[in-house]
């Protein structure tokens, strides 16, 4: 006979909202033997309820907009107990069995056996289903099929603990254990119908996933916390988003969901039929235990045409930027988002815009990621700024299939920095790229007393072409760069430097240095001192990688 305990202080049960949140990597169930003179079979029999909560868990039924509950036969529930001599170690004491009552199927007698008796120095917790309690999965059917909420996943839902304060009797002679009264379990779940509409037409919206990301007090607890969390017998924890994916697409999707505290921020976002996402954000949201929901959701599809804005803009995750700037407007790209190109065209150059404003075409606020779509047009406003600006001490990635042409309006980076004005890290991934630098500015990299960061460049297919005493890539007139890296996997990178600069990629005439300079795997530039006679081939002009 073995017992198990659960050694974890994350999962020390004061209170229903334990298993509300997801578990720490720590939780770990450690077994061992029980001593022989521990091993005693007792017999447990209590009425249990589940109550008049609108969504509970088994056997659900949609009443209009109400869903009942009933208790299904042979439904388990477990039974543990704090250890006496550890506050964070949990005995699984014994499971029992669900007999519905005939009359009221809310009501049911639990009976079953348990290998050791409660002690009074503890709580009683009683669990319906939460040893394996994943939400991942779902299909957002309600009812009857197989992978329905009613009977998949609608479990780990209930918890009951009994108060030590109560009295409970243990008989050593007959090896029964007697709990007064009895027992209402509490839902740890609500269940959501989502309508989803476009919020434009008012169309409803055919979805083939649904994917919903939920952060518990934005700012302080930044994790997306729609999880699902290991229970108590150290099932395997995960966390993250739900992606919920109906069978065919649907407008009409219900959701099991972990409940949380307010103040939670959920995103859904929604992939439709003919692969348009549609997105919908929301702050302080509040979704009780046991309640059931049906509220319609009017997602936006995240095109945002230039041509139509009136005021400076932040891109937000997942926008897809298109259409043509014709106004001195500011465009920005939010920390950690992911923004689309596609058919964009921001000129600062043009008419009266010229040195008026002081920004770059695009402005990464943080860390960001640029997709290209289509053909796509940034050059900046002022002419101390770039076309595409990444702050220092972060990391702009470009990927996609599309092209850009990115250049300043006099005095700064293709795609980098500005004068005196540093910029991060750039990685290109992919996509076709024309950068091109003013005077003694890199085309991607640093520009005139601005450094910029590591420069890396995985594949696609890039010319760069510095300004006056500037490279291609790398480091400006009088500024720095960090390492450069072109890897063996691009498809080719063609490299000019601007009139009275000395290298195609790395330094400019009078640059104040820049780290490794690796191209193909082979370094050329140590960052003191060329290798592999890289003095004469950087100086290379233009440097074509591959051949």
């Amino acid at each position: 006979m073995k017992k198990n305990i659960l050694s974890l202080a994350a999962l020390l049960i004061a209170s229903a909202a334990v298993f509300t949140a997801c578990s720490s990597d720590d939780n770990i169930i450690e077994e061992k033997p029980v001593n022989p003179t521990e091993q005693k079979v007792y017999t447990m029999t209590i009425q249990a309820t589940k109550g008049d909560n609108e969504a509970m868990t088994r056997g659900l039924n949609l009443d209009g907009n109400t869903l009942k509950v009933k208790w299904d036969e042979g439904e388990k529930v477990d039974v543990v107990q704090q250890e006496d001599n550890s506050p964070y170690a949990f005995y699984i004491l014994g499971t029992l069995t669900a007999t519905p009552d005939a009359e009221d199927p809310t009501k049911a007698t639990l009976s079953g056996t348990l290998d050791k008796a409660p002690t009074h120095k503890r709580n009683i917790s009683f669990y319906l289903h939460s040893a394996t309690a994943d939400y991942q999965g779902q299909t957002g059917v309600l009812l009857s099929e197989a992978n329905s909420i009613e009977k998949k996943y609608d479990y780990a839902s209930a918890f009951v603990r009994w108060d030590r304060s109560g009295e409970f009797t243990v008989d050593e002679e007959n090896k029964t254990v007697t709990v007064p009264g009895g027992l209402t379990f509490e839902s740890l779940q609500s269940i959501v119908k989502f309508n989803l509409v476009d919020k434009e037409t008012g169309n409803p919206i055919k979805a083939k996933t649904l994917t919903i990301s939920g952060i518990r007090h934005p700012g302080t607890v930044d994790v997306d916390n729609i999880c699902q969390s290991r229970g108590y017998d150290g099932s395997s924890e995960k966390e993250g988003p739900l992606t919920i994916t109906p069978a065919s697409p649907t407008s009409e999707i219900y959701a099991a969901i972990r409940s949380y505290s307010t103040n939670t921020k959920f995103t859904l976002t929604a992939i439709d039929e003919n692969d348009v996402k549609y997105t919908y954000e929301k702050t302080d949201v509040t979704f009780e235990n046991g309640v059931y929901y049906s509220i319609t959701v009017k997602m936006r599809e995240p095109k945002v045409n230039l041509a139509t804005l009136t005021e400076d803009y932040v891109a937000k995750d997942g926008d897809i930027l298109m259409g043509e700037l014709d106004q001195k407007i500011k465009v920005s790209i939010a920390d950690g988002a992911t923004v689309t190109l596609n058919g964009l065209t921001i000129d600062g150059t043009k008419g009266e815009y010229g040195d008026k404003y002081p920004w770059a075409g695009i402005t990464c606020e943080g860390n960001a990621t640029i997709i290209l779509e289509g053909t796509n047009t940034a050059r900046g406003f002022e002419e101390e700024y770039p076309g595409i600006y990444i702050p220092a001490g972060k990391t702009l990635t470009i990927t996609g299939t599309g092209s850009l042409d990115a250049s300043s309006n006099g005095y700064g980076a293709g795609i980098g920095a500005g004068n005196k004005i540093a910029c991060g890290d750039i990685v290109i991934e992919s996509g076709t790229i024309t950068a091109t630098g003013g005077s003694g500015c890199a085309g991607i990299g640093s520009a005139g007393s601005g450094n910029c960061g590591n420069i890396t460049i995985k594949g696609g297919t890039i010319e760069a072409t510095g300004g006056q005493g500037a490279p291609g890539i790398g480091a400006g007139d009088q500024s720095g760069c960090g390492d450069i890296t072109i890897e063996n996997t691009v498809t080719k990178v063609t490299a000019k430097p601007g009139n009275m600069s000395n290298y195609s990629i790395g330094l400019g005439a009078t640059s104040n240095g820049c780290g490794t300079i690796t191209i193909g795997g082979t370094v050329y530039y140590d960052g003191k001192n060329y290798q592999n006679g890289g003095d004469t081939y950087l100086y290379t002009s233009p440097l074509i990688y591959p051949q």
